[in-house]
C-alpha cells in the first residue's frame, strides 16, 4: 500500500473520478474514509518535496490542487448528512495541518529546484484554508 506514495494508482484515481461525479455525496463513513485515503496518498507524494528521493512533484502537486472540490461541489457538501459532518471536518482539519507541516519543513530545507512546487503548495494551502474555513462555519451554523 505504501507504493501509492511514490506512484499514481490508476484504479484509485478512477474510483475518485467516479466519486467526484456523484457530487461528493457521502452515504457512509466508508465513503469519507475512501475520500481521505486517496487524499492521504496524494499528500504522501507531495511530502516528497522534503526528500532527496526523485519523484514527480509536478503530478503530485497538480493532483493535490485538483483534489478539493470546486465551488459547485463544495455547495453540495453543505447538504451532507449531519452524521458525517464530524468525521469529515476532522479529516479536513488534519489535512490542513499536514500540509502546513510539509510547507514548514520545505521552507527550512529550501531545496532551490523545488521552490516552484513550494510556492504552489503555499498557494494551495491558502486557498484550502479559506474554503475550509467557510465550509466549517457553514456546518457549525446548522
Amino acid at each position: 500500500m505504501k507504493a501509492h506514495a511514490y506512484s499514481a494508482d490508476s484504479s484509485s484515481s478512477e474510483e475518485m473520478e467516479s466519486f467526484y461525479k456523484t457530487g461528493f455525496q457521502f452515504t457512509s463513513t466508508e465513503d469519507i474514509e475512501q475520500y481521505f485515503n486517496h487524499l492521504s496518498e496524494i499528500t504522501d507524494r507531495v511530502a516528497m518535496i522534503n526528500s532527496d528521493y526523485q519523484t514527480d512533484l509536478e503530478a503530485a502537486v497538480s493532483d493535490l490542487e485538483s483534489f478539493f472540490p470546486d465551488s459547485d461541489a463544495l455547495h453540495q457538501l453543505y447538504e451532507m448528512d449531519e452524521a458525517f459532518v464530524p468525521a469529515f471536518l476532522s479529516h479536513m482539519s488534519f489535512h490542513r495541518e499536514i500540509i502546513a507541516d510539509i510547507i514548514e519543513q520545505a521552507r527550512q530545507l529550501l531545496v532551490e529546484e523545488r521552490r516552484k512546487y513550494l510556492r504552489r503548495l503555499v498557494s494551495y494551502h491558502k486557498s484550502f484554508v479559506k474554503d475550509f474555513t467557510v465550509l466549517e462555519r457553514k456546518f457549525q451554523s446548522r
